[in-house]
């Protein structure tokens, strides 16, 4: 895990982001790790970032966002980590499953 210094002079920027290391898949064709940072309004958001392919020129990544606000930096990471590891894991079962994985607003 990298912990960046908490930015303490203003809001949330890249310096009060916490990653994991990339979770990926037998193919090593797919990774994924998980992202949270603390919101402005109290609490923690958290994002998966996954990344299709095999050498740094051929990466494309994408970033799903939680919709829900985590009432504390664990849980935020749990849900998160559990998440990447599933997209790694279920990859090949289900096509574009980060897509429909990811925590959406109740209808």
């Amino acid at each position: 895990m990298r912990v960046l210094a908490p930015n303490s002079a203003g809001p949330a920027g890249a310096e009060d982001l916490i990653d994991i290391e990339w979770f990926t898949n037998e193919t090593g064709n797919v990774s994924c790790k998980a992202v949270i940072y603390p919101m402005t309004s109290g609490g923690w958001g958290a994002t998966v970032v996954s990344r299709n392919g095999y050498h740094k020129r051929d990466f494309s990544y994408d970033y799903k966002c939680f919709t829900t606000l985590f009432p504390s930096q664990v849980a935020a990471l749990r849900a998160a980590e559990q998440l990447a590891k599933q997209f790694v894991c279920l990859r090949h079962r289900y096509y574009y499953g980060v897509k429909h994985l990811v925590c959406a607003p109740a209808a």
